[in-house]
């Protein structure tokens, strides 16, 4: 707290800014990319997706797959597991095969994670072929 005492505009408070807005960024570029499917805009520095597929059985296979080339690329990113009932409306078309899909989560917490928003990109378009 000394060193980053919680006031307004402080350098605690922007730091967090950029981690919100690195979490917006890179939602930004999985919402406009047609070979995924985004759950909700972040509120904090949390992006929660998935590779677009035909059911949450082969959405939930294909997370697991970029998130192993993620790590391969040294781009550690979690595995999130999200109750099919609770699926947002954009994801209507998704065959609902079993009752919660596999979805990846990047957690940007770190204040550089901004600058690095699109070698994360990177790693994630390359790992997603």
């Amino acid at each position: 707290m000394k060193q980053f005492p919680l006031t307004k505009n402080g350098a605690m408070a922007k730091g967090l800014d950029n981690c919100h807005q690195a979490a917006l960024d890179l939602f930004e570029k999985i919402q406009a990319d047609d070979k995924f499917l985004h759950l909700f805009k972040p509120e904090t520095d949390i992006v929660i997706w998935a590779p677009k597929g035909k059911s949450l059985n082969e959405i939930s296979v294909k997370s697991q797959e970029v998130f192993d080339r993620c790590a391969e690329n040294d781009l550690h990113l979690a595995l999130f597991s999200y109750p099919a009932q609770l699926l947002p409306d954009h994801w209507n078309k998704v065959e609902k095969d079993q009752k919660h899909v596999v979805c990846l989560r990047s957690c940007l917490m770190k204040w550089e994670h901004l600058e690095w928003v699109d070698e994360i990109w990177d790693i994630i378009q390359n790992a997603s072929l």
